[in-house]
């Protein structure tokens, strides 16, 4: 902040001012980009500066670096989302942005333009909108009780799985790329499921351990998790998946190998989790969720703190611990 008061600052409310280091000031004079304040015979023993020439430069690079926008800090707090969560959709959907700009006191910045927000807004606001819930409904249809890749056959053995053209639901058989669409299907191929796509749901505040499926074989895999699963603990991410990968994320649980199909996907899925755990022991699997919840007890001082920093950075304390445990075990290695 600039003083009226007086005429002349210190070398260390030089470098405060414009962010520099002590030792700069004195390239700065010799650059002539700021004046040092007379000072005849040396009678005074620390270099002053003059107020008008520091001001003056500052202004100027205030109004050099000035950019309409917002810092990572500013748009994690409008939008209510995490800085590292706001860098990841900058980076995934090639958002604009102006790196190391300094403003804000001359700190160098990443700094969002108002348009490049305006777009980040929109996006945080539509994934918002896509819950669990949401992506269960995008890959089953309750109405038809029918799951997106869902294997059937009719009567002549010939296999169709379950498709969605343009939001309608219906059919494609595995020998041609003809989609049939639901009402004709039920009505002249007289299709059949080849399983139940239903199972008993365990508990709804369980996690999801995420498994990735290449496309060369994921409907045998998917075959088989919803055989296993049903779509109660399961469910399709259309938005993650793409030509080369399929998204499935499968709740926690525990589950004895008698009450599941004995099929090779049993042991060969372990390889295809990419957060969680799918660990098979002699009797049971165990499908553990890519995030824990615990119980901690810590002193009240370490808890103010921790609430402290969070606000700080806009982070929450699960967040702050996360970082914490990150740094700690990065050293430890």
């Amino acid at each position: 902040m600039l003083n009226d008061s007086k005429s002349t600052y210190t070398r260390q409310e030089v470098a405060n001012l414009l962010n520099i280091k002590e030792k700069t000031v004195y390239s700065y004079v010799s650059e002539g980009k700021i004046e040092q304040a007379p000072n005849p015979y040396q009678v005074r023993k620390e270099a002053l500066y003059t107020k008008a020439s520091v001001d003056n430069l500052l202004q100027s690079l205030e109004q050099e670096t000035k950019v309409d926008g917002y810092t990572l800090q500013e748009a994690a707090r409008a939008l209510g989302i995490t800085r590292q969560r706001i860098n990841a959709l900058l980076n995934e959907h090639d958002i604009k942005v102006i790196k190391n700009s300094k403003v804000r006191g001359g700190v160098p910045k990443t700094i969002i333009p108002n348009d490049s927000f305006e777009l980040l807004n929109d996006i945080t606001k539509t994934l918002r909108k896509k819950t669990n819930k949401q992506s269960k409904m995008n890959f089953y249809s309750s109405e038809y009780d029918i799951a997106l890749y869902q294997l059937h056959v009719n009567p002549e053995g010939e296999t169709y799985r379950v498709k969605k053209n343009n939001g309608m639901w219906g059919f494609m058989s595995d020998s041609n790329d003809t989609f049939v669409p639901y009402d004709y299907a039920v009505n002249n191929l007289s299709l059949n499921t080849c399983y139940s796509i239903h199972k008993k749901p365990v508990n709804s505040q369980s996690g999801y351990a995420e498994i990735q499926l290449p496309i060369v074989t994921r409907f045998e895999y998917l075959d088989y998790l919803f055989e296993a699963f049903g779509v109660e603990n399961m469910y399709i991410d259309i938005e993650k998946s793409n030509q080369e990968q399929l998204s499935v994320f499968v709740r926690q649980n525990i589950i004895p190998l008698e009450e599941i199909p004995q099929h090779k996907a049993l042991n060969e899925l372990k390889d295809y989790i990419v957060d969680g755990e799918w660990i098979v022991t002699e009797d049971e699997l165990f499908i553990v969720s890519g995030q824990k919840r615990i119980s901690a007890v810590i002193s009240l001082e370490n808890y103010n703190k921790l609430n402290s920093s969070a606000t700080k950075v806009n982070k929450s304390t699960s967040e702050i611990l996360e970082d914490i445990l990150s740094t700690y075990f990065k050293n430890m290695d």
